[in-house]
């Protein structure tokens, strides 16, 4: 596993997501116990710590902003289509 990268998994024996991350030293976290209507994405985005920053642009740029709208669509094409198959 990369630095700074992690991992993450259903653990089936306890009905939890964990995480196996490699902040510095590998460790594994439980994120608590899984829950139906979110996409593993965002259940570990709501349970993991918060993202960085890594561009010096203004939040308020139209680029970004342009961005941050075709990921809202296809955060919610996503969500429309695992709700086809219950997931």
């Amino acid at each position: 596993m990369l630095e700074n990268g992690y991992l993450s998994w259903l653990n089936p024996m306890t009905g939890t997501m964990q995480q196996l991350r490699n902040m510095g030293a590998p460790e594994i976290a439980d994120l608590g116990p899984a829950k139906t209507g979110l996409s593993l994405r965002e259940f570990v985005d709501n349970h993991s710590r918060p993202t960085v920053a890594l561009s010096k642009r203004s939040k308020d740029s139209p680029k970004l902003h342009a961005t941050a709208l075709r990921a809202e669509k296809l955060a919610a094409e996503s969500k429309r289509r695992a709700s086809q198959y219950n997931v």
